[in-house]
C-alpha cells in the first residue's frame, strides 16, 4: 500500500507537483486509466493503485490520485483531515508561553485541499481548516479501527471554515486511513445543474 506524502514536507509536494504533470506518459497513463475506472461510477482509491501496480510501479498515491483527477471532466476534490487547532489558536501557538494552558482540544480538520480543474470552474470549493462534521465518513474511519477504506454520500451544507458554510451539495466520499490521517477522494452527484451520479468515465476517453 503506497504510503502518503505529507503536507508538511514541501520537497515531496514539489515532486508530487511535477509527477502529476511530467512524470506520466500520456498514452500509456490513459489506457491503464481507462482500464481502471471502466464502468465505475465515482473515482475510487483501488483504481488509482491498479493504475500503479499496472503502469506506474514508481509513482506515489498522491501523484498517480493528481495526474488522474487533472484528466476527468467532472469536479473532484482531494482532502487529507487530522487533528487541528482553528487558524487564530494555531497562530497563538506560535507565540504561546509555557504557562498558556488554556488551549481547547482540537478538531479533526481538512488541512490539505486540492481541487481539479473541472472543479474550479464550477466554483466548488472545500476550505482547508474546515471542521470535518461529527457523522462524516471521514471522521468515522478516523476513529475507526482497524483500518479500511470507507465511502458514503453526504451533504456537508452545515459545515464550513472562519464563518463561512458550504453550499448544498450532495458529495460521494471515498476515504483511506493512514496512521494519525485520512485521505478522502470528494466527488459532487450533481454540479452545476448537471448529474455526475451515474457518470462512466470511460465515454470522456473516446
Amino acid at each position: 500500500m503506497r504510503v502518503y506524502r505529507s503536507e508538511y514536507d514541501s520537497i515531496e509536494r514539489m515532486m508530487d507537483e511535477v509527477a502529476d504533470h511530467f512524470g506520466f506518459y500520456d498514452p500509456l497513463f490513459q489506457t491503464a486509466f481507462q482500464q481502471a475506472i471502466l464502468g465505475q461510477p465515482h473515482l475510487k482509491f483501488g483504481a488509482i493503485e491498479t493504475i500503479i501496480n499496472e503502469a506506474f510501479p514508481a509513482a506515489s498515491l498522491q501523484s498517480t490520485l493528481f495526474a488522474s483527477t487533472r484528466r476527468l471532466p467532472t469536479p473532484v476534490f482531494y482532502l487529507e483531515a487530522t487533528v487541528a487547532q482553528k487558524e487564530d489558536v494555531e497562530r497563538r501557538l506560535a507565540t504561546l508561553s509555557l504557562f498558556d494552558d488554556d488551549l481547547t482540544p482540537g478538531e479533526l480538520r481538512t488541512v490539505r485541499g486540492i481541487p481539479n480543474k473541472a472543479a474550479q470552474q464550477d466554483g466548488w470549493t472545500i476550505p482547508t481548516n474546515m471542521r470535518v462534521p461529527d457523522d462524516s465518513v471521514i471522521h468515522g474511519l478516523f476513529d475507526a479501527d482497524p483500518i479500511a477504506d470507507c465511502n458514503s454520500q453526504e451533504c456537508w451544507s452545515q459545515c464550513g471554515s472562519q464563518g463561512r458554510s458550504l453550499e448544498r451539495r450532495a458529495v460521494v466520499v471515498k476515504v483511506r486511513k493512514f496512521p494519525g490521517r485520512v485521505l478522502a477522494i470528494a466527488q459532487p452527484v450533481e454540479a452545476g445543474g448537471k448529474s455526475y451520479s451515474k457518470t462512466n468515465y470511460h465515454q470522456f476517453f473516446h
